[in-house]
């Protein structure tokens, strides 16, 4: 069983047959977004599919509201030559904020290969930058809670940020973003940062609103049904 997973878009002919091979002699796929379960539709799997949402979506075992302080969270793991865009984003956010907020820019846990330049260029922006080293899950959900608003590239940084009530812009280099974002009706706080230098006015304008709390952040009830229900899928996959 597949459970609030995304699927697609997959083009070769092979992977789509192979895909549809393992789906079909599975018990069924819960596809997360709108695109998945379009997708998984076109392969002609519509007896095997239903929409739900991300799995993470629900969970807030780590929000602790009397725990945020003045502190932007700037989770920005990119490799060598992907930065180019940084610089405009974190002046777009020093034009508003100044030093008025500490800024805490965030290692990524998986890959040791991404450097720190977001890091080193922050520090040339801002006065009060500190660089967190990832040490584990429950110290990264801290960091997260604590922040009041994030940067982030990472899917699940995001969900998880706005589950504890962090106010989020995503820069996103993975379409799966995109599709989650449009699917909670923030695509507006939602940026390709391959692109966001062309994007600059709309940039500065959802900077503006995050910062004057002019967006609502808070997550749909009906996204958060459709999240807590891979559990309740689960509990009967796992029972039967």
């Amino acid at each position: 069983m597949f459970f609030g997973v995304g699927a697609g878009p997959l083009t070769n002919p092979i992977s789509r047959i192979l895909a549809k091979v393992v789906i079909k002699s599975s018990e069924g796929f819960h596809a997360r977004d709108i695109k998945s379960f379009n997708f998984l539709n076109s392969l002609g799997l519509q007896d095997k599919t239903s929409l739900v949402a991300d799995s993470l979506i629900c969970y807030d075992k780590h929000k602790k509201p009397n725990e945020k302080k003045k502190r932007i969270l700037l989770h920005l793991p990119l490799l060598e030559g992907w930065h180019g865009p940084i610089e405009g984003m974190l002046r777009s956010l020093y034009n508003k904020v100044g030093d008025s907020y500490e800024i805490i820019v965030a290692d990524d846990f998986y890959k040791p290969s991404f450097n720190k330049i977001s890091y080193e260029i922050a520090k040339n922006i801002f006065q009060n930058v500190t660089l967190e080293e990832y040490s584990s899950p429950t110290s990264f959900l801290k960091l997260i809670n604590s922040s009041e608003i994030i940067f982030t590239v990472k899917l699940h940084v995001g969900i998880l940020g706005l589950a504890s009530g962090c106010k989020v812009i995503s820069t996103y280099v993975h379409e799966k973003s995109l599709r989650f974002y449009t699917q909670i009706g923030l695509s507006n706080v939602c940026f390709n940062f391959n692109n966001v230098s062309n994007q600059m006015d709309d940039f500065n304008q959802v900077v503006n609103d995050v910062v004057d709390n002019k967006i609502d952040f808070n997550l749909p009830s009906g996204i958060l049904e459709k999240s807590r229900l891979n559990f309740v899928l689960l509990k009967s996959f796992l029972d039967n």
